[in-house]
């Protein structure tokens, strides 16, 4: 463990015992050759480097360099070997057709989602805004920039069919020289132009034409000429690999910057290296070398589009001159301080390698995938090789049963010599005539046809090759017989079942090749990005600045659903919907928010690839719904009520007294009473007022409280 990693403490023993042996540390040893730790020659480095690329895993002649050419040969349909002449050499390509019903939902897991393909986390606070700007830039410069759509279906494809696919994200600086002429410039704005010194002067004379006056009124003498500007260029790049051409040691079994010895090869041209900063007069005495370019996988990939031997020859220009370059990240203890570090090395052949490039570096930019990976190996299995051999029989099988339907419509006869007139026999028109000398020297032979367990082997066949590759006829459309007698429900639960097979290849795909890719992308444009970068985005232009984001920033990448699955989420998703929907009836904004609601309706349009979400929805922001407020109104109209109540008991205690007086004529004691109801009322009027203002004062205060709180949520 480093000691920038695990002892940070003097007090701890291990860390102590390292101090104290500082004396007997690699760096101090280096010098005496302790150990055989010591600096290495560039002979020495040119010779580990031709070694580890003659041992490397999957080269000329390997068992895995057979089986990848055996697939490619059975994906186009090429001859077995076994063909008899006569017969029938027809082909089940099983293996094309596995492949092909496997790209589109590759595709659609990926691309057909209407989301990002990488969504980056923050990994510190404060991150967000920059993991949420990363998502989109990273996706668009894949697809925009990197023509990631092409170099997707590439890798995807080369993992199908030949075990893993391989690809190298990089970040290319060049120098790329361009032509321009300018017309009527004066001597001025021509002294400006040749000052930069990336600009050459290449033609050069006087303005015909138009005048030109200077601020005076007074001609001004003007110039035609054309410059050469070479302008350097940044950019990043995706290349897609063929097996064939990638460098991998034996002993390993995973692919990345801890690999001890990786890298690939490249056809380029001599003004390619040139452009990308090689010395030019270095580069154009470089060997050629075509070993690369006969191997048996290149021979096999391009055996319809090139004949062998080629007669084309090296042009006679040496920029246009073509080299196998050799792009190799190693680790190696060079300077011989005890530790191998990463380096990108640069060289030319297989065999005497001539090394052009040689620097320590950080960036690994080699990613691969396995559709189907074994443990502890580095090239596991692909669904190519599950077909193989199904391909063979289901042919076979094929083969002979044409063979006997053309038996049996052209069969053979047994003839008497001397007899039958054979140019007539051999003559198959409708209504002919055989000519004989006598009856019965003409007799068919008969040509059994073949059993049904002929046929019905053929279909077990079938069979046998949907559940190896999970490829089956549920997603190439399953024919109306098969679908007579099947519920909705059943339908969707068997083609859910025939995916889940290609549903998991596009999680490990997910996870390992793809995801790679991503992270590459972030840290390439954290590290490379000069300048804030503008794109569009959802028909608005957008800006943002790479250099403040997090290059280490967690990758997830989301894969869309197989048509079962979509169905299902679908019909939650409207269930979930429909509860929102009842609950806001019923007045339960505290449980469903505006947040709530759009968080369903863009997930629904994400399953339902319809396109962005922004296209149908407006996200509403962070606030909830608005506090309920107090109903001030409701409350004064029951203060209201109450004062009519006291009214009208004013008014019958009124009446009361007065028929109490008339009755008993007792007019004093009447008044009196009377003044003391009208008291009584009185007080109990002034205590409802006093209670109706104490009610306003506490809903006004509620409505304050309520307000601040949203603000102070607001600004937070």
């Amino acid at each position: 463990m480093a000691l920038g990693m695990g002892y940070q403490s003097g007090s701890d023993p291990i860390f102590q015992q390292i101090m104290l042996r500082q004396d007997e540390r690699p760096e101090a040893s280096m010098t005496r050759g302790v150990g055989g730790i010591r600096p290495l020659d560039k002979q020495e480095i040119a010779a580990q480097v031709e070694a580890e690329m003659l041992d490397s895993i999957g080269a000329y002649g390997s068992p895995v360099h057979e089986q990848r050419r055996i697939n490619i040969r059975r994906y186009y349909g090429k001859p077995f070997g076994n063909e008899v002449e006569g017969q029938s050499q027809a082909q089940i390509t099983s293996v094309a057709d596995t492949i092909e019903w496997m790209q589109p939902s590759h595709v659609k897991a990926f691309f057909g989602a209407g989301h990002n393909i990488w969504d980056f986390q923050p990994t510190r606070p404060g991150e967000e805004e920059g993991a949420e700007q990363a998502s989109d830039a990273v996706t668009h410069v894949f697809l925009n920039e990197c023509h990631g759509f092409e170099k997707f279906m590439d890798i995807t494809k080369t993992a199908n069919l030949e075990k893993r696919g391989f690809a190298a994200v990089y970040f290319e600086e060049r120098m790329e020289p361009k032509k321009t002429t300018h017309r009527g410039i004066t001597e001025s704005a021509l002294g400006l132009l040749v000052s930069d010194p990336n600009v050459e002067l290449t033609a050069f004379a006087q303005h015909e034409g138009e005048i030109v006056l200077d601020e005076l009124g007074m001609p001004v003498e003007t110039f035609d000429v054309t410059v050469r500007r070479v302008t350097p260029l940044g950019r990043i790049r995706i290349d897609s690999i063929a097996p064939e051409h990638m460098l991998l040691p034996r002993r390993e079994t995973e692919l990345n910057e801890e690999t001890r010895f990786s890298g690939y090869r490249k056809k380029m041209t001599v003004g390619d290296l040139v452009s990308l900063g090689f010395p030019a007069d270095v580069v154009s005495m470089l060997p050629s070398d075509n070993k690369a370019e006969y191997s048996e996988g290149r021979i096999e990939r391009l055996y319809d589009e090139n004949s062998f031997p080629t007669n084309l020859q090296d042009r006679t220009d040496g920029a246009s001159r073509q080299l196998w370059v050799n792009f190799i990240w190693m680790r190696i203890d060079e300077d011989g301080d005890g530790y191998a570090e990463l380096r990108n090395i640069v060289c030319i052949g297989d065999t005497s390698i001539q090394i052009i490039y040689d620097e320590e570096t950080t960036y690994y930019p080699l990613v691969s995938l396995c559709p189907i990976p074994m443990p502890h190996k580095f090239f596991g299995m692909c669904p190519a090789d599950q077909a193989v051999d199904q391909q063979v029989i289901e042919s076979t099988l094929l083969r002979q049963m044409l063979d006997n339907t053309y038996r049996i419509n052209n069969g053979r006869y047994e003839v008497v010599s001397g007899q039958v007139n054979m140019r007539d026999l051999m003559d198959n028109k409708p209504g002919g005539g055989v000519r004989v000398t006598a009856l019965g020297m003409i007799k068919a032979l008969d040509t059994p046809a073949l059993p049904n367990t002929t046929f019905e082997l053929l279909n077990f066949m079938q069979k046998a090759g949907e559940r190896r590759t999970g490829v089956s006829q549920w997603q190439q459309g399953p024919d109306a017989a098969d679908m007579k007698y099947q519920t909705a429900s059943a339908v969707s639960g068997v083609a859910t079942a025939s995916e889940s097979k290609i549903t998991l290849i596009n999680r490990i795909f997910a996870e390992t090749g793809i995801k790679d890719i991503g992270k590459k992308i972030l840290q390439l444009m954290c590290e490379n990005f000069m300048i804030p970068y503008v794109y569009r985005l959802r028909g608005k232009w957008v800006e943002c600045d790479p250099r403040d984001w997090n290059k280490d920033m967690d990758a997830t990448v989301r894969t869309g659903l197989g048509v079962g699955e979509m169905e299902a989420k679908t019909g939650k998703l409207l269930m979930v919907a429909e509860l929102q929907e009842k609950m806001l009836r019923e007045g339960l904004r505290n449980m469903v928010t505006p947040r709530n609601l759009y968080a369903t309706v863009k997930e629904f349009v994400k399953i339902s690839d319809l396109g962005p979400e922004g296209m149908f929805f407006t996200d509403p922001g962070p606030d909830p719904w608005p506090e309920p407020q107090p109903k001030l109104e409701d409350q004064v109209k029951v203060m209201e009520s109450q004062r009519r109540q006291v009214a009208d008991q004013n008014k019958d205690n009124q009446q009361t007294m007065d028929l109490a007086v008339r009755a008993s004529g007792q007019e004093n004691i009447a008044e009196f009473r009377y003044a003391e109801l009208a008291q009584k009322s009185q007080l109990e009027i002034a205590r409802l007022a006093a209670q109706e203002k104490n009610m306003r004062i506490q809903v006004e205060g509620q409505l304050q409280a309520a307000l601040a709180n949203r603000q102070q949520r607001q600004a937070a």
